[in-house]
């Protein structure tokens, strides 16, 4: 009983973070939409990069691997696959 509760409050908070994040992240795209700024967002969601970000830089224990465009990126493939390839192979 104590578990469905913790599992429905949990459920209520998880969409509550998302309406907030989808909301912010829109703001951050009206902000930017006429090139005039820039918002630098770091963040381990790569979903969030996939939706909003123009370029991305990863970064890797303090060096940066690469800078690119997300267009560039998604015709290599899926951001969280590239960055995870690369973690597993630089550890």
């Amino acid at each position: 009983e104590s578990q469905e509760a913790w599992l429905s409050a949990f459920q209520k908070i998880r969409a509550a973070r998302q309406e907030w994040e989808t909301e912010i992240l829109e703001e951050f795209k009206a902000l930017t939409e006429d090139g005039e700024g820039a918002i630098l967002l770091s963040s381990h969601i790569t979903s969030d990069l996939e939706k909003i970000a123009d370029d991305i830089t990863f970064i890797h224990r303090g060096k940066v691997v690469f800078t690119k465009s997300r267009r560039e990126l998604a015709g290599i493939g899926n951001i969280d696959d590239i960055m995870t390839e690369y973690v597993r192979g630089h550890k």
